[in-house]
């Protein structure tokens, strides 16, 4: 008489496979399976053969490893920090006097910003505030470089620059092929003038050209520039030293030309005073500075500054609110 076997409820099958194992990169085992194995485990015969190739597998991996695990140093802190340095592109500059109208922080602080940029920052904007306007550029200056950026853009706390400035000089910096780039606005006056010069002694340059074109010209303010930092590193590594007046070692990259001095010709005393952009743009062509800087086909021309009057700025007088034009 035959008697009925009570299956257990077991987990784990009766019958232990027998397991032949080889290298860990190609496990070969057999097995050895019996009904009742599958009854007492409750699986398919397909899900015990999963199951065994599993422990199989398991079993393997323990055993080669027994005695090799890598020693692990404990985690000290719960912040990892990626050890890249980011190379900044590009410094966002503003000379003050200490004290800007809402509408210029409206324009400077409304502006576009282009995809993938970051322009809001305080480790990329640097505002110099109650030094001489000279000063302020030397330091100005002498920050972009020590930064190592590739660009620095100048904007002054009278000019209202457009909201789309950031996307301008965004095209101008991929493209790569124009080292000085100034937007277009006019001076604080009745009839206002546009601040563009072809020459010296001459007045502005204000005809022969049209509001939205590509203007080429030897002088421009710099009120709401973007230029090279390569231009600025000839000219640091080669222009004297002196200190500003609270004691920094600067260079004399941007000065105010104020100079006396005795004609000849005239037979009297002369004296030419000036800014310190058209100062510094005339020094420029006259040491050849595009052209040391490999900028030699912009260095060919007769007029080799770029002001783009599709970017159109106000002057603001900052007392009354006046915004010329």
């Amino acid at each position: 008489m035959n008697k009925k076997v009570k299956a257990e409820r077991n987990p784990r099958p009766r019958t232990t496979p027998k397991i032949k194992k080889s290298d860990i990169s190609g496990v070969s085992a057999t097995f050895k399976r019996s009904d009742i194995a599958y009854e007492t485990c409750g699986m398919t015969p397909k899900q015990y053969k999963q199951w065994e190739k599993e422990q199989c597998l398991t079993h393997c991996e323990r055993s080669a490893t027994v005695g090799k695990e890598p020693k692990r140093k404990p985690e000290t802190s719960l912040i990892r920090y990626n050890p890249t340095k980011w190379r900044k592109r590009l410094l966002i500059s503003v000379a003050t006097e200490g004290w800007v109208r809402f509408e210029w922080a409206h324009s400077r602080y409304g502006q576009v910003v282009p995809v993938n940029w970051e322009c809001q920052g305080f480790d990329i904007n640097y505002t110099v505030c109650g030094y001489s306007i000279h000063d302020a550029y030397n330091l100005i200056t002498k920050k972009a470089l020590e930064m190592g950026v590739e660009w620095l853009v100048i904007i002054e706390d009278d000019v209202l620059v457009p909201p789309n400035l950031f996307l301008r000089f965004s095209e101008y910096m991929d493209r790569g092929d124009t080292p000085v780039v100034s937007g277009l606005y006019y001076t604080k006056s009745e009839p206002a003038v546009p601040l563009l010069f072809r020459g010296r002694g001459n007045g502005a340059y204000a005809e022969g050209w049209k509001l939205g074109q590509k203007v080429w010209v030897d002088g421009l303010p710099m009120g709401c520039l973007l230029i090279h930092t390569s231009i600025l590193r000839w000219m640091w590594d080669r222009e004297i030293s002196y200190k500003a007046s609270d004691g920094t070692d600067l260079k004399k990259v941007f000065e105010t030309p104020r100079v006396m001095f005795y004609d000849p010709e005239k037979g009297g005393i002369e004296r030419q005073e000036g800014t310190q952009d058209l100062h510094f743009f005339d020094r420029v062509i006259a040491n050849k500075v595009l052209h040391e800087t490999g900028w030699k086909k912009i260095a060919r021309k007769k007029y080799p500054y770029l002001c783009d009057t599709s970017i159109l700025c106000k002057h603001i007088d900052r007392g009354s609110g006046r915004q010329y034009p």
